[in-house]
């Protein structure tokens, strides 16, 4: 496979089968990020989609300084924030929408734990505010540095430590008040 760098060059030589490759590439992590935060699979699936369609239509115009990943999951972020600013759809949860992203690669006992587990943790996760939700999330899948949070939330590196520590907390009582 080739690099970033590489698929950026020929998307801008007007080479589809490199957008295919990056799409490929990073879908499933930034459809995961962005079910994480908004517990809604549809949204989830629209902002992603918006965002790579944008950055398909505009690579011509880009000049991404930094790793890919980190600007489509920023990218992805900053969508989310706009479609929740403009219909308020960020704590609308649908749970038996979950099971549309289960994992192939299982057979069908594991499926339905795996699903059964995630729905669970999908209930929990939206009841956790906004800022709370992508900061676990960034930190936990994304693998983000809080001082790399603090940047895309626009927080003090300390307010981002605390929402992660909140988030985790909230977790773990609304997990044990489940069991």
């Amino acid at each position: 496979m080739l690099s970033d760098k590489a698929l950026i060059r020929s998307m801008k030589k007007g080479c589809p089968q490199a957008t295919r490759e990056l799409y490929q590439k990073y879908i499933t992590d930034l459809l995961k990020i962005s079910l994480m935060i908004t517990s809604d699979v549809q949204l989830a699936e629209d902002c992603v989609h918006d965002v790579f369609v944008r950055f398909a239509s505009s690579i011509s115009r880009l000049n991404i300084r930094t790793n890919l990943k980190g600007y489509l999951i920023c990218a992805v972020i900053n969508e989310i924030r706009a479609k929740a600013r403009r219909s308020k759809l960020l704590n609308l949860v649908s749970i038996e929408q979950v099971s549309d992203i289960a994992c192939p690669d299982k057979d069908p006992q594991q499926w339905a734990v795996l699903n059964e587990q995630l729905k669970i943790l999908s209930n929990a996760m939206s009841q956790l505010p906004q800022e709370q939700r992508e900061a676990l999330t960034l930190k936990i899948e994304a693998g983000w540095t809080f001082r790399k949070i603090a940047e895309v939330q626009n927080a003090s590196i300390s307010t981002v430590q605390s929402r992660y520590q909140y988030a985790l907390q909230k977790l773990r009582s609304v997990l044990k008040e489940g069991e």
